[in-house]
């Protein structure tokens, strides 16, 4: 039943997005991290410029962008300046404005004393670097781990079972929905666990009291495997009290 189920292809496919979903956020990152750095250990010169134009982001983004003519080494030139401030506080059209000029990239300027834009600032890249890919990868814990514990599950030799339960209660929260059912285990004795899931039912619709026959695969797991023959489909369970 799990090979070649839907479930299968949904947990790998889960599983790969999450991977590169951290690797996509620890590359930019880092990118940003080592081109901040490039950037903060750089030599530049300083020069004069005339600001030609000034326009207001906060549309698009926080800030201001200013258009300046200056020159390097009698060459003249035309760049862009981004800043993370209020354009009412920066020079305007018109008016002269201090340049720094990176040494390797005479296009590649910034103005002394304000917040750059242009720039990612290499500290708060490489804290972020440090810290947003765990806590991506925490916040999709179970999306990441899911498929290897059901595989760990399979391996395990666990067979399919008939389990009868009786519904015991129902609970519904901002988490999701909860059943709790009872049956008796593997040696006949009568006990209780809770089934959690945020969406479809793995056990289909039930009400207080109600019979209803299982056939899963559990191992003492967190997580059980449940065949629900009216949607010829395996569902996976999560468990509070491990089967």
């Amino acid at each position: 039943m799990w090979e070649g189920s839907r479930l299968r292809r949904k947990l790998l496919l889960r599983r790969t997005a999450v991977i590169l979903l951290i690797a996509v956020v620890t590359a930019w990152l880092g990118w940003a991290a080592i081109v901040g750095t490039i950037h903060a250990t750089g030599s530049y010169t300083t020069t004069d410029g005339i600001v030609t134009a000034q326009t207001d982001t906060t549309a698009r983004y926080p800030g201001c962008q200013l258009d300046v003519d200056y020159s390097v080494d009698a060459n003249q030139l035309h760049g862009v300046v981004k800043v993370n401030a209020d354009c009412s506080t920066l020079p305007k059209a018109g008016s002269p404005a201090t340049l720094n000029v990176a040494t390797a990239d005479p296009r590649d300027i910034w103005i002394e004393g304000v917040n750059d834009a242009n720039h990612p600032n290499p500290v708060v890249f490489g804290l972020l670097l440090l810290a947003l890919p765990p806590v991506v990868a925490f916040a999709l814990w179970n999306k990441l781990t899911d498929y290897g514990r059901v595989r760990k599950l399979i391996a395990s030799g666990a067979q399919w079972r008939q389990v009868g339960a009786t519904v015991a209660s129902k609970d519904a929260n901002r988490a999701g929905f909860s059943i709790t059912l009872e049956a008796e285990d593997l040696s006949g004795k009568l006990c209780s666990f809770t089934v959690i899931y945020r969406y479809s039912s793995p056990i289909g619709p039930v009400r207080v009291g109600d019979r209803v026959e299982l056939t899963l695969v559990a191992n003492k797991q967190l997580q059980v495997l449940v065949w629900r023959p009216d949607r010829n489909r395996v569902y996976l369970a999560y468990v509070i009290q491990p089967l």
